[in-house]
């Protein structure tokens, strides 16, 4: 005969019964997708304009696929009423690339976003589509993920500039980022744009403002909140539920002191 199993013990049934549970993660992921659709429902909303440049998102395309009409801001959706507004990521840092290149610059690293990010995975592309149409070869060594925020452009010029045949130019996916590798190259002892050139993107209002002047491309922040707008506007009932199409909106670039 077995041994009884001694109170406490998990393999006895009455006290498994008795266990806390603790619910799968796909449970709260789907708690969380049914509280934005019922949020939406209860408030009673005409429409939502998603502003978030993070990893696509469940509840998001629910919402899209339900017919209450959605733009988003730097994330894909579609539906019958859904569409998106974001900027030509691709073709800007394509921009930044040939700007260095023209520039004379020839090792040309990236600081990218992070590549679960719709911004970051097209600004990446943009880098390595240029450096490809330019004729250079697209080295690992020379790409870093940051966060695009500071700390990780710090973080990631430092760790460019470790190997023995630094870069001459950095394009970083973002401002902030592009600032905290300023700090970085100041702290090596390193002048901008003489010994490296660098350029960002967003055109934040500080970018003008850190010594010498960030070189970045600029999106038109304005024509972001009207399409965005416009593009609900134009979706709401009685307006027949049909695919609305994207803005893709184009950006510039900003030469200063950087480059």
């Amino acid at each position: 005969m077995a041994p009884p199993v001694p109170p406490g013990d998990p393999d006895r049934p009455e006290d498994r019964a008795q266990r806390p549970r603790t619910p799968p993660a796909h449970a709260g992921r789907r708690a969380g997708r049914r509280r934005l659709a019922r949020a939406a429902k209860r408030h009673d909303l005409d429409g939502i304009v998603f502003i978030d440049a993070g990893a696509p998102d469940p509840a998001l395309a629910d919402l899209a696929a339900s017919g209450l009409p959605c733009v988003a801001l730097d994330r894909p959706v579609t539906g019958p009423r859904a569409t998106y507004v974001t900027s030509d990521n691709v073709g800007g840092a394509r921009a930044a690339v040939a700007h260095l290149h023209a520039r004379g610059r020839r090792r040309i690293a990236t600081i990218a976003g992070p590549r679960r990010t719709w911004p970051g995975a097209d600004r990446l592309a943009g880098y390595r589509l240029e450096l490809s149409a330019l004729g250079l070869p697209y080295r690992e060594e020379l790409v870093a993920e940051g966060d695009f925020y500071l700390d990780s452009g710090h973080a990631a010029m430092r760790r460019l500039l470790a190997p023995d045949e630094r870069p001459d130019a950095v394009f970083a996916a973002g401002d902030q980022m592009a600032i905290g590798a300023l700090r970085a190259l100041a702290e090596a002892g390193l002048r901008v744009p003489e010994d490296v050139a660098l350029v960002g993107f967003d055109d934040i209002e500080l970018a003008a403002l850190v010594p010498p002047g960030l070189t970045t491309v600029a999106q038109d922040k304005t024509a972001f909140g009207t399409a965005a707008a416009r593009a609900l506007i134009a979706m709401l009932p009685p307006s027949p539920a049909t695919p609305h199409p994207p803005a893709i909106l184009p950006t510039r670039l900003v030469i200063r002191g950087t480059t």
